[in-house]
């Protein structure tokens, strides 16, 4: 995924209510442990994102069929439509998140009425 379009994904969030003063994204630049200190504090998701080979395609077919039983306590959606990495996996992020966020208009119009 490109970033122009990773940042097309994050409109679409921001345009669904995620209000930006909530959240912050930062790009990780590796796993060392000075490179991992630039990252602002908390941490709530890291999005892996790496190029499809026929080597990483062996495996995800390989745990595929392994299945495996996760968590009742994570949300996982399978991707089913071609070219939506980055709305999945977007969509992963904020169903995965163990506390409240507020999704503007969601927040302020939906659930302020109960």
């Amino acid at each position: 995924m490109n970033l122009s379009v990773f940042l097309d994904e994050l409109q679409f969030f921001w345009g669904l209510g995620l209000l930006m003063e909530e959240v912050e994204f930062c790009d990780v630049f590796g796993l060392d442990e000075e490179l991992l200190e630039m990252v602002p504090n908390p941490v709530l998701v890291v999005l892996f994102l790496y190029p499809i080979t026929a080597k990483t395609e062996e495996e995800r077919l390989q745990q595929e069929n392994e299945k495996k039983d996760y968590s009742s306590k994570v949300y996982f959606t399978k991707q089913t439509v071609g070219n939506a990495c980055g709305t999945i996996s977007l969509l992963h992020a904020l169903g995965n998140i163990t506390f409240e966020v507020k999704l503007g208009w969601i927040h302020f119009g939906c659930l302020s009425r109960e």
